[in-house]
């Protein structure tokens, strides 16, 4: 089982303790690198060292896409059903109905039943959750979180893997929160994000992609950064996005963590502070790298200097471990095991040449 939650039979995905000392030793060396280069005056999180921009300074591609030339995309990019006409049946049902909004009773705080409206696929509540496991990590320095209102998606029990529309869900419950998409009432399905995507094409956004993809419309193709761009402008949310690659002096992991930490670390005199953590108001990221997506809600800065991301991943569910927490329970499992899920270490991420994120821009964002 791989971080990306799928079983492979091939060496594509290697566990983080297998990953060549060649690529831990550039890690290293461009990590020190960095260091070196701050200024002796300046505070680690210092924005001007941190530029809030990508050092490539190119707009996202799907990073699969830089090493094609343009023209049909195959079963690489856009996965096993790249030339898939329909989905069946049986899929489609699925996610129309699965994840439907449900009606329970409950217990409120108050002690008084009350009535709470459920999805089965999404978890909500976990930002703070994880503030406190990290504060309570003796490994880590500090921990920098999204806006608490991001939703965990994990994906449906079908066959196909839809990452990148479940990752489009989970920004969607920050905008949404935000008041930005007041005529949105409930989050779409995969089939609606599909027909969003299809108009933004009719309308010349990012138009390219049904040539690339030859439609995604009523399919199990896989999408990226360039079709997630194409959705949130199509429905009038600006999005920044930023792509990073390996290069002769520094490796993409340490680029993009960098960026990272400068995204979260502004604003932060509006933070809730819980033990070492920051819990934020700034959006989580849409993040991709080859062949699979994630959403980004956090970052941990080491004792030792090594940082890590927090993630949503849509091919895990939430755990019963973080499920006792969000009930106000206790849990046996020991921090790292309830945290294993949700972080993505430098040494793990070391592995991939290039990455992309998408940021959304709503009112709340500067």
């Amino acid at each position: 089982m791989s971080e990306d939650g799928t079983v492979s039979q091939s060496s594509t995905h290697v566990p983080a303790s297998q990953a060549t000392s060649d690529r831990q030793a550039e890690l290293r060396e461009s990590r020190n690198r960095r260091m070196k280069s701050r200024p002796h005056n300046a505070p680690p999180t210092l924005l001007d060292y941190f530029s809030g921009s990508s050092v490539h300074g190119t707009a996202a591609r799907r990073s699969p896409k830089s090493k094609l030339p343009p023209g049909r995309l195959g079963r690489r990019e856009l996965g096993p059903h790249a030339f898939e006409k329909r989905m069946p049946d049986q899929v489609r049902r699925h996610l129309l109905n699965d994840a439907q909004p449900r009606q329970i009773n409950g217990i409120g705080t108050d002690g008084k039943l009350v009535r709470r409206t459920l999805i089965e696929n999404e978890t909500a509540g976990l930002i703070p959750v994880l503030a406190d496991l990290c504060s309570r990590d003796r490994g880590t320095e500090i921990t920098y979180l999204c806006h608490p209102s991001v939703k965990h998606v994990s994906k449906l029990r079908c066959d196909g893997n839809f990452c990148g529309y479940w990752n489009i869900q989970m920004l969607l419950t920050y905008i949404r929160a935000t008041g930005a998409l007041p005529d949105m009432r409930r989050t779409p399905d995969v089939l609606q994000i599909q027909d969003t995507i299809e108009q933004a094409w009719d309308n010349g956004i990012v138009a390219h992609g049904r040539n690339e993809t030859g439609g995604i419309r009523g399919t199990r193709k896989w999408i990226g950064t360039s079709e997630a761009a194409a959705y949130f402008t199509n429905i009038g949310i600006s999005a920044d996005a930023h792509s990073f690659k390996d290069e002769s002096h520094e490796l993409a992991v340490v680029s993009l963590l960098d960026h990272v930490e400068a995204h979260f670390i502004t604003r932060l005199e509006d933070s809730e502070h819980i033990g070492s953590s920051r819990i934020a108001t700034r959006p989580p990221l849409y993040f991709q790298r080859l062949g699979h997506s994630t959403t980004i809600v956090g970052l941990e800065r080491r004792v030792d200097g090594s940082k890590s991301l927090l993630v949503f991943d849509p091919s895990f569910d939430t755990s019963a471990g973080m499920r006792s927490l969000l009930r106000g329970q206790r849990s046996p499992a020991e921090v790292d095991i309830l945290l294993k899920a949700y972080r993505r270490t430098d040494q793990s991420l070391a592995r991939y040449e290039e990455f992309e994120i998408l940021v959304p821009r709503t009112g709340d964002t500067r």
